[in-house]
């Protein structure tokens, strides 16, 4: 099972909003176990500070308001043992409880924004 500090900026070790960070840690949780544990996740993010966000192209935008889900912690980007994005993305909505799901060549993104979005960002060869 994961922990909190799991979640933390891996710039800072930080955890910017602990209420969402909680709330994204439980459904982190149950979506480990109705994979079970021959499907091992592993997070490749969390929540970010915006510094590191920044460092990594996520949205920040001022202007418009938008700010990368990972900041608010309300989202990770998640890998699988034995499941490529594909499958893993496939059994994301098989479990029903993440509102954004998005599908990259070698992750997943999964958040809980409160409104249903499905985007797909692989690289097209």
């Amino acid at each position: 099972m994961f922990k909190l500090i799991d979640l933390a900026c891996r710039c800072c070790d930080k955890i910017g909003r602990r209420q969402s960070a909680k709330k994204l840690l439980k459904v982190l949780n149950r979506f480990q176990k109705f994979l079970g544990y021959k499907y091992q996740l592993t997070l490749n993010s969390a929540c970010r500070c915006r510094k590191h966000n920044k460092d990594v192209g996520g949205v920040d935008n001022p202007k418009t308001g938008r700010l990368s889900f990972h900041v608010k912690c309300l989202a990770v980007d998640l890998i699988a043992t034995f499941l490529n994005s594909k499958e893993l993305k496939k059994k994301a909505e098989e479990f029903g409880e993440w509102d954004g799901i998005g599908i990259y060549n070698t992750f997943v993104h999964c958040d809980i924004r409160g409104y249903r979005v499905r985007f797909d960002k692989r690289s097209k060869k």
